[in-house]
């Protein structure tokens, strides 16, 4: 798997110029998903979103709050495409993404990484 993690104030999708998904505090999350990514895969990077300290305590110290400790939200988005490769055949530049997880397997992998999000284990926050 390949994250591209982005803390923000706020962060919304949109599809057809619908909002499908909206956070306030907390971190937008790129989610990439490779062919031969496993669950062990996926609770990692479910542990690092929920557990890496990316916000200041009272205090103001630096990194010193999780996701998990400090209750921010957590906004993902599929994104194949982070397993692109552009390919150069005679002067043209062509995208390949066989490194990704076809779609079918892709959507169910995706959809149980996102229920071990919601559900992982806030209360151990510890990295």
């Amino acid at each position: 798997m390949r994250l591209v993690v982005q803390r923000v104030t706020r962060a919304s999708v949109s599809v057809d110029e619908e909002i499908v998904g909206e956070i306030s505090k907390g971190l937008c999350v790129l989610v990439g998903i490779r062919k031969d990514d496993t669950p062990a895969d996926a609770e990692w990077c479910r542990d690092r979103i929920l557990k890496t300290n990316f916000w200041p305590d009272d205090q103001g110290k630096p990194w010193k709050r999780s996701v998990a400790t400090g209750g921010y939200d957590v906004l993902c988005v599929s994104q194949f495409t982070l397993f692109a490769e552009i390919k150069r055949k005679k002067g043209q530049k062509d995208l390949d993404f066989r490194n990704a997880m076809g779609s079918d397997a892709a959507r169910v992998f995706y959809a149980t990484f996102l229920d071990d999000l919601r559900t992982g284990p806030a209360a151990d926050a510890a990295p």
